[in-house]
């Protein structure tokens, strides 16, 4: 019988063989040419230099503990990634809107790197546990279940495996849900992703420049949905600015921060194109 490799399978014996990251050296912007609201910064995620109650909406997607080639590495294992995890959203916590600020967090589902885990669950309560309040959960159906080959025990139910081929987008508030502000969501978002449209098919994305970027549709529901114009957008993991560039097309104001000086650098050139676009 030929011997199934598993989609995790492969990633780590891709890994073995990939180069490390070698960072490429710090692009040069037109700062004066961008909204001087925006703010571009290189820092961790557990300090960032934002002040208090100054985001409205973050949008943000943190790294996994999966061993992905992020500058500084990644988190050894689940525990280390949920300690990391509470730092992060905590720290969110505080620059968040203290009245009304909310949070789209997307994470996988589970796990099964080291034993199996409810990755999704786990960032709901450390979320909860550091103040923040939960508002509902969506889940995001990237189009790439594949032969799905895995199985576990053949035929059996000895030890079956049964696994979603989706990813989550967790929407938390601090302060209250309801916000006043002008009716400015285009009609049509309106009735494609409000009421029960909490299930969302798109696909993911690759790119040969970023170790794990996302899909410009998914920051662009998110901040379509949750935030109001001329909000301040942010992302404390910008990655190649992906967040920060939708909001600045969608009319807010981004803040983007990374502790790769390179990532920084490729969000506010990109920032800046997007407002040239505007302009």
């Amino acid at each position: 019988m030929p011997l199934e490799l598993t989609t995790s399978g492969a990633l780590l014996v891709a890994r073995q063989y990939r180069p490390p990251r070698v960072p490429t050296p710090l692009l040069v912007s037109h700062v004066e040419q961008l909204d001087p609201r925006h703010r571009f910064d290189v820092a961790d995620a557990a300090a960032l230099p934002w002040p208090d109650s100054s985001v409205d909406l973050a949008v943000t997607s943190p790294p996994y503990g999966l061993d992905v080639n992020y500058w500084g590495g990644d988190d050894p294992d689940y525990m280390a990634w949920l300690c990391k995890l509470e730092a992060w959203l905590a720290e969110l916590y505080r620059v968040a809107q203290h009245a009304w600020g909310r949070l789209c967090l997307n994470v996988p589902l589970d796990r099964d790197r080291g034993g199996w885990q409810p990755v999704s669950a786990d960032a709901i309560q450390v979320a909860r546990s550091v103040g923040w309040q939960f508002r509902t959960w969506l889940l995001w159906d990237k189009l790439q279940a594949g032969s799905g080959t895995h199985r576990g025990s053949l035929d059996s139910a000895a030890a079956p495996n049964v696994t979603a081929p989706v990813e989550s987008v967790l929407v938390f508030y601090r302060g209250t849900w309801y916000r006043s502000g002008p009716a400015a969501m285009p009609h049509h978002a309106w009735l494609e992703l409000c009421g029960p449209r909490g299930l969302w098919h798109f696909p993911g994305t690759t790119d040969p420049t970023s170790p794990a970027p996302f899909r410009e549709e998914l920051p662009e529901r998110c901040i379509t949905v949750f935030s109001f114009p001329e909000d301040v957008v942010g992302d404390p993991f910008a990655g190649r600015g992906t967040t920060p560039a939708v909001a600045v097309r969608l009319g807010r104001i981004a803040w983007a921060s990374d502790r790769d000086p390179t990532c920084v650098a490729a969000a506010r050139e990109w920032v800046a194109r997007e407002q040239s676009q505007r302009a």
